[in-house]
């Protein structure tokens, strides 16, 4: 069904005539099935532990920043929050959710957004208490320099 094939360990690339899209979409799928199973995959996030807000400073920050390059081999981190209350819940963008979260134990309020899920996280959430998975990071786009956290998941 491949008129040609060819990548590297991270990458793939194909080439098809059209008109075999369909019967190649079938293949796949049946391959799929076949090793994997019918079932769907279930999205895992592995977290590194949990992290009051009062424990996140700039000096943390920094260090996490030695940490770099992330990716395939070196995964950014990603922490849990104990239970926090949604202070704040605004939207910006198209489809981007402004947060302030506050851990009343460690007395600390952080701003947090979660990029592209404002469907998924609605304003119901303002005033509860949840968890949530992020990664923390220092926001340049003001005139100063400040900790944010970006969302990942959450637990209501």
């Amino acid at each position: 069904l491949l008129a040609g094939f060819g990548g590297h360990k991270q990458a793939a690339g194909l080439s098809l005539v059209p008109e075999n899209l369909s019967a190649l979409q079938e293949a796949f799928h049946v391959a799929v099935v076949t090793q994997v199973g019918s079932e769907p995959f279930s999205a895992l996030l592995k977290l590194e532990r949990e992290l009051p807000l009062s424990e996140i400073d700039f000096r943390l920050l920094k260090e996490l920043e030695l940490l770099q390059p992330f990716g395939m081999g070196n995964p950014e981190p990603v922490f849990v929050t104990p239970p926090v209350t949604v202070r704040d819940y605004r939207i910006f963008g198209k489809d981007h959710v402004k947060l302030a979260l506050d851990d009343p134990d460690a007395k600390a309020v952080l701003s947090a957004k979660a990029w592209r899920m404002a469907s998924q996280l609605t304003r119901r959430i303002k005033g509860t208490t949840m968890r949530f998975a992020f990664t923390p990071k220092i926001d340049t786009f003001g005139s100063h320099p400040a900790i944010e956290l970006n969302i990942r998941d959450w637990q209501e």
